[in-house]
C-alpha cells in the first residue's frame, strides 16, 4: 500500500516537473524572438503555377528575421499584385522579384495577344513593308498582288485588292518592342522580314490563303486614323486605261476568281456586279429612227445610240 502511494506521487512529481520545464524553454524561446528584429516578407499562400496572374488571395505577408529573408524577396504586397508569376510557388514559399513579370514582358508572345486574336506571321519584303519603317504597334492595311487571274477578255490579269484592314503588327522577325528612337525609326527592320499580326480567326485564314496564292504588301495606317475604307481593288488594264485619260471598268471575272481565292463574306468588292434589267421595247418607240455614233477615247471605243426627237 504504502508503495503503489509513492509511486503515485513519483508520477505527479514528473508530470509536475514536465510542465515546468516545458513553459520554462517556451518563455526563453519567447524572450529570444522578441530580441531579434522581424522583417516582412510575402509568401505564397496557396500553390501558384506558371504564368499566373498574381492576385491578393495568393499571397500572404510574413515575419522572419534578416537572415532568414532571401535578398531578392518582394516585401511589400503591392508589389506583386498584378504580376505574373514565372515559376510554381508552394505555399510559405517567398516570392522573388527576379520571378514575377509585369504582364507581356518577357514571359512570351502570348501574353501579348489581346483578347479573341491570334498571332499569324507571313514573311514581307523590305520593299513591300514601308522601307523597314514599321514597329510592333504599329497599324497597317494588308494588301495583296494576285497574278493570272481571268480578265474580261478571257486572257490573264495581275489584280490588287486589299484584304485586311487596320491590324496591329505583334511583332518583327524577334523583336516585340518598339526599336530605336522616334526620330530614327529606321531600325525597324531590313530584309525579308517575318511580321507577326494580331488577327482574328477570320482574318487569320484569309491572310494565310492571300501570303499563299499572291504577293503581300503592307501599307502604314496614321495612328489616329480608325476609319476603314470601301474599296473593289485594282488591275492591270484599269491603270493602263487611267494614265492614258480613259475611262476604267470593273472586271467582274477577276474579282469572281479572287472571291473564289479568298471565300470573304464581309468584303463587299469581290461580289460580281449585276447587270441592270433592260426594259420592255414597245412597237412606238421600234417605229422611230435612231442615230449612232462611234466614240473613241484613249484605249476604249463606245457607240452611242439615240433616238429621232
Amino acid at each position: 500500500m504504502v508503495n503503489k502511494k509513492f509511486l503515485i506521487l513519483a508520477v505527479i512529481l514528473g508530470l509536475i516537473t514536465t510542465l515546468a520545464v516545458n513553459l520554462y524553454i517556451k518563455k526563453q524561446v519567447k524572450n529570444v524572438k522578441e530580441d531579434i528584429p522581424q522583417f516582412p516578407v510575402v509568401v505564397a499562400a496557396i500553390n501558384i503555377k506558371s504564368r499566373d496572374v498574381i492576385v491578393e488571395q495568393m499571397v500572404s505577408l510574413k515575419y522572419l528575421p534578416k537572415e532568414y529573408i532571401l535578398p531578392d524577396a518582394v516585401t511589400v504586397t503591392k508589389d506583386a499584385i498584378g504580376k505574373v508569376n514565372s515559376s510554381v510557388l508552394i505555399p510559405g514559399e517567398q516570392l522573388l522579384k527576379s520571378k514575377i513579370k509585369e504582364k507581356g514582358s518577357s514571359l512570351g508572345l502570348s501574353f501579348k495577344i489581346p483578347p479573341n486574336k491570334r498571332a499569324v506571321s507571313v514573311r514581307v519584303a523590305s520593299d513591300a513593308g514601308i522601307a523597314g519603317l514599321i514597329q510592333p504597334g504599329d497599324l497597317v492595311d494588308v494588301l495583296v498582288t494576285f497574278e493570272g487571274l481571268a480578265g474580261d477578255a478571257g486572257g490573264p490579269q495581275t489584280r490588287t485588292i486589299t484584304v485586311l484592314q487596320q491590324v496591329e503588327i505583334l511583332a518583327i522577325d524577334q523583336t516585340t518592342e518598339f526599336v530605336g528612337d522616334e526620330k530614327d525609326k529606321s531600325s525597324g527592320y531590313s530584309g525579308n522580314a517575318v511580321v507577326t499580326f494580331a488577327l482574328s480567326l477570320d482574318e487569320a485564314e484569309r491572310l494565310t490563303l492571300a501570303n499563299e496564292k499572291g504577293r503581300l504588301s503592307l501599307a502604314l495606317r496614321s495612328f489616329n486614323d480608325k476609319e476603314n475604307v470601301y474599296s473593289r481593288g485594282a488591275n492591270l488594264s484599269e491603270v493602263i486605261s487611267a494614265g492614258t485619260g480613259g475611262s476604267s471598268r470593273i472586271s467582274t471575272r477577276s474579282t469572281e476568281d479572287v472571291a473564289r481565292l479568298l471565300n470573304s463574306s464581309n468584303q463587299p468588292v469581290y461580289k460580281q456586279l449585276r447587270k441592270p434589267a433592260s426594259k420592255p421595247v414597245s412597237l412606238k418607240d421600234s417605229n422611230k429612227k435612231k442615230y449612232k455614233v462611234e466614240v473613241i477615247k484613249g484605249t476604249q471605243q463606245n457607240v452611242v445610240i439615240w433616238d429621232n426627237p
